[in-house]
């Protein structure tokens, strides 16, 4: 039964699964049926399958299998979390091999079937993400962020919307909060139905202390945007259709003041859980393409006063660049063992020199931009 790490790797080859971090429930999915796995043409008891991962596996920490124990070589790497594996290297020799496997040899790879899984309607061919630079991935590890490090609370929403009403845009102020909002509060802001969708999206700008010339700009073509917005908040949009349906506004020139950093947040807040997508904003992605050491998300640079640099997320990102976005941000979550709203949150990091993640990055990825 030793060749089942033979057979699975080559299954992954042939089929396409992302690796090597995986887990059983995963490999069930695929390779089950009526208590046997089937796995490169090979029949396995679904009971034995477990006696041999967890038999044949080392970690995490100082864990070592029973056949491990007896001097048989390694198959596998037993990772933080439940039933989540990798392949066992014989490269890997440190103490803490789980570790480096994770950091340093992470994949990624969705198959337009494993996409389907995922509600990814965009997904045409295989695609590939993979780590290549372990200490940039270490110091990430390092400064993640939880719900207690939550700085941002974005600007006053009653403020905001009254810049809006002054300026001519119709509104009933006494809808709006006359307070700052945090991400739990947006959140249990829109949940509620009696706050309508215009209300929200207004808040959800708010929040992102999105410049005010520019939410003119948006809400002055509300019309056009307003359809997408109660769609993604009924849950009849996934993340990529209503990134492409906000990307067409733009390239038609329908929709100005509202690129994808700020859409994004719309998507992020309005969308059903099922459905979520994620803040692709310049922070995001400027820590997604530095982790990944390739320029996944293409991003403008521009200098501003006193020659200060500064990033916006080009119109030139497609939906599909936005779904290998969100789909990273969720296997980070797997990898460390958190939620994808923390790793956002984690990649957003903090501004005002107090986020050690943000200045790391600043000091960092000068040579994807160059």
């Amino acid at each position: 039964m030793s060749n089942i790490q033979t057979n699975l790797m080559a299954e992954f080859k042939k089929i396409g699964f992302y690796s090597p971090v995986f887990t059983l429930a995963e490999l069930q999915s695929l390779f089950e049926q009526n208590g046997i796995w089937v796995i490169n043409g090979q029949e396995y008891d679904s009971k034995h399958v477990r006696t041999i991962f967890a038999n044949c596996s080392v970690g995490p920490g100082n864990r070592v299998g029973e056949s491990v124990k007896r001097g048989h070589l390694p198959l596998f790497i037993k990772c933080p979390g439940k039933a989540v594996y990798s392949f066992y290297e014989k490269s890997a020799s440190s103490d803490d091999r789980h570790t480096s496997v994770l950091v340093q040899q992470f994949k990624l790879l969705v198959t337009p079937q494993k996409a389907k899984m995922l509600s990814s309607d965009c997904i045409e061919k295989p695609i590939e993400l993979t780590f290549l630079t372990s200490s940039h991935a270490e110091f990430f590890a390092k400064n993640m962020l939880n719900l207690s490090n939550e700085t941002w609370a974005g600007g006053n929403v009653l403020a905001f919307a009254k810049y809006l009403s002054e300026k001519g845009f119709p509104l009933n102020l006494s809808d709006y909060l006359n307070q700052k909002l945090y991400r739990k509060n947006l959140f249990e802001f829109v949940r509620k139905n009696a706050n309508s969708t215009l209300d929200c999206c207004i808040s959800i700008l708010a929040w992102g202390g999105m410049n005010r010339e520019h939410a003119l700009q948006a809400f002055a073509c509300w019309s056009e945007w307003e359809p997408i917005a109660i769609k993604i908040r009924s849950g009849e949009l996934t993340r990529s259709e209503a990134y492409n349906a906000f990307s067409e506004l733009r390239k038609s020139k329908k929709l100005k003041g509202l690129g994808a950093a700020y859409f994004t947040k719309i998507i992020y807040f309005l969308s059903k859980s099922e459905y979520r997508g994620y803040i692709m904003d310049q922070w995001t992605a400027r820590s997604s393409n530095l982790l990944l050491n390739t320029k996944l998300i293409e991003l403008t640079k521009t200098t501003l006063k006193y020659g200060k640099l500064s990033y916006f997320v080009s119109d030139k990102n497609s939906a599909e660049t936005y779904e290998k976005f969100c789909l990273f941000v969720e296997h980070l979550a797997q990898v460390y063992q958190t939620t994808p709203d923390l790793i956002e949150m984690s990649l957003f990091s903090q501004g005002y020199g107090m986020g050690k993640w943000r200045n790391y990055v600043i000091a960092q990825d000068s040579y994807l931009y160059s």
